[in-house]
């Protein structure tokens, strides 16, 4: 399967699971992780761990970006430049 480089960073996140970057995007723009190893909020949060805000921009439009990540806990976000960005949406 051909990978978009849209999404090729997503990748980075599948090393713990048995899933490729399409899985997650998928997963994530659909909110249906119910054929998944790994549910909907944790690949979000694995997702804001291990990707730099510039490759979230890449992969996701801002409306997916918004949709994805408006309601989640930025305490439990690490990375000041990755809190800040979530936290400006």
């Amino acid at each position: 399967m051909t990978m978009s480089p849209k999404i090729s960073a997503l990748s980075a996140i599948c090393w713990d699971y048995d899933i490729d970057a399409t899985s997650v995007y998928k997963i994530l723009t659909t909110k249906n992780d119910v054929d998944s190893p790994v549910s909907y909020d944790t690949l979000r949060y694995k997702i804001l761990k291990y990707l730099p805000v510039d490759d979230l921009k890449k992969a996701f439009s801002m409306e997916e970006i918004k949709n994805i990540f408006s309601d989640i806990n930025v305490k439990r976000i690490r990375n000041s430049k990755t809190k800040y960005f979530i936290e400006t949406l």
